[in-house]
């Protein structure tokens, strides 16, 4: 790594001793500040009943705690951030195109900034590493168990560094707002392991994260540690960042994920939540089984955002194929980003027919889910590609598509309130993932045909605004317009270009 140019380029201005110094003085003001406070309430308190610094193993149980929180914010918030913000930092010094045109691998790019611009944080980090392990060793965490911690640590950084770095590339004209949206994502995606954190920082005792090491979790009927279990999950999130780092450097204008890798990864991604779902999905508790449902469905929702293409992709590929309008049309059907839709809905499907027969539901309660979920996908899809076909033209359509999204989800929870309508609650997505954790409710819902007939109908329009766009892509690629209407990335038809 080392002979990286650009690691060294960033080690000769963040390892300077004029700047270096500062982080290392702040870092050890912070250590001072948690070992002088801890002591100080331990001779406040030591042999207090009910104290959590009443014997000298407990004071060493929560700086323990608390220099491991520290190790999380330097390995989990600061070195994202530096990640997100790199993309950033060489636009502000205009020099983000003699980045692009460095002569080194998209490899050596992604961890040229991933170790370059995190140099200081991760020397830090290893120098804190050491109090987590002396602390540790003190309350009598065994040395695997701190093995397992710090590799469940460094497994978690990982991936939601190459996550700043995909948002900073992907944002590459946006400033500041790349780093934003990185932290925005960070913390989304950090939930569930900051949640393990918290809850070790401040417990009453280290017993039951003592007993981590001896402990078992389930993947379907393979028994494995929790902390070792937590990198495995980290680990197969950042193969996927890392291919996404590497096909971005490679592809700039591409999507950071291509159709083929967005099928396998909600695949994979589903296969996750059966197996760690499988002991409690095969118990009668409804509420589990429908945690299931909708876990497996939350990738359907986000993965499309970096698989799909523009409406200038559409227009190369025609014109690279070009033909008869029945050939134009079957080249605009497989590259369209609908089909990419039917595709990951087509793999949830097949789950959902499995999961229904494992977890006993009757088929047409199997079915009924189905279709209630595909009706909801179809119309967010197609509003996205609504959004993807009209934005060359209207470059505001973004905005009137969330809105939409966001009545989508919130009016009819609003409406069903006011009119004390169970049916117009349930024409929210929201209310319908809250129905399937009751197994009995949905059993009793008969109105939900009318939620999947109001889904659908809602449907139509913006198939045709949809298909209205494919036709004028079609007719331009197939000599109806002139070469110079042609090579405009405005429609000629005033009258076809519109909503």
């Amino acid at each position: 790594m080392i002979p990286n140019p650009l690691i060294r380029r960033f080690q000769y201005s963040q390892l300077r001793p004029r700047q270096a110094w500062v982080y290392m003085a702040i870092y050890l003001a912070v250590a001072a500040m948690l070992i002088i406070l801890n002591v100080g309430y331990y001779q406040l308190n030591k042999g207090t009943p009910f104290s959590n610094y009443r014997t000298l193993p407990q004071l060493y149980k929560n700086l323990y705690a608390h220099f491991l929180g520290l190790q999380i914010l330097i390995l989990w918030f600061w070195t994202p951030y530096n990640t997100a913000s790199a993309i950033g930092a060489e636009i502000l010094r205009k020099s983000y195109d003699f980045f692009r045109m460095l002569p080194l691998s998209a490899q050596q790019k992604t961890w040229g900034i991933v170790i370059g611009r995190n140099l200081v944080p991760l020397l830090l980090a290893i120098i804190n590493m050491v109090w987590v392990a002396g602390f540790g060793y003190k309350v009598g965490a065994p040395f695997t168990l701190q093995i397992q911690m710090f590799l469940a640590l460094v497994s978690v950084a990982a991936p939601l560094n190459l996550i700043g770095i995909l948002l900073s590339s992907r944002s590459a004209g946006a400033g500041q707002r790349s780093s934003l949206a990185s932290v925005l994502i960070s913390l989304i995606l950090l939930i569930p392991y900051l949640m393990l954190m918290l809850d070790l920082m401040y417990a009453k005792d280290l017993g039951l994260y003592l007993e981590l090491g001896r402990m078992n979790s389930h993947f379907f009927d393979a028994k494995t540690s929790p902390l070792l279990l937590i990198s495995m999950v980290a680990l197969y999130f950042w193969v996927w960042t890392y291919r996404g780092a590497i096909r971005q450097f490679n592809r700039e204008e591409e999507p950071l994920i291509s159709r083929s890798g967005a099928c396998l990864f909600v695949t994979g991604m589903i296969v996750l939540a059966m197996g760690l779902c499988w002991p409690l999905s095969r118990g009668s508790d409804s509420a589990v089984k429908g945690l299931l449902w909708v876990v497996s469905f939350i990738p359907l929702l986000f993965v499309p955002f970096g698989a799909i293409k523009s409406y200038n992709h559409y227009q190369e590929r025609l014109g690279l194929k070009g033909g008869s309008d029945d050939s134009s049309w079957r080249v605009m059907v497989s590259i369209s980003n609908l089909t990419l839709g039917l595709a990951l809905f087509g793999i949830w499907t097949g789950f959902a027919i499995v999961h229904g027969f494992l977890a006993g539901y009757n088929p047409s309660l199997t079915a009924h889910f189905i279709l209630t979920h595909f009706s909801v996908y179809a119309l967010l899809f197609l509003l996205l590609e609504c959004y993807v076909v009209y934005q060359p033209v209207n470059s505001k359509i973004g905005v009137f598509v969330g809105f939409i999204i966001l009545m989508d989800f919130i009016l009819p929870l609003i409406l069903g309130a006011i009119f004390e309508s169970d049916t117009l609650f349930r024409l929210s997505l929201f209310r319908i993932w809250g129905d399937i954790f009751d197994h009995e409710m949905i059993l009793k819902a008969h109105h939900y045909r009318v939620v999947l007939a109001v889904n659908l109908l809602f449907c139509f329009p913006l198939v045709w605004l949809v298909v209205r766009r494919y036709r004028l892509a079609i007719r331009a690629w197939n000599g109806e317009f002139t070469d110079h209407q042609r090579s405009s990335p405005q429609p000629a038809d005033a009258n076809e270009s519109g909503i």
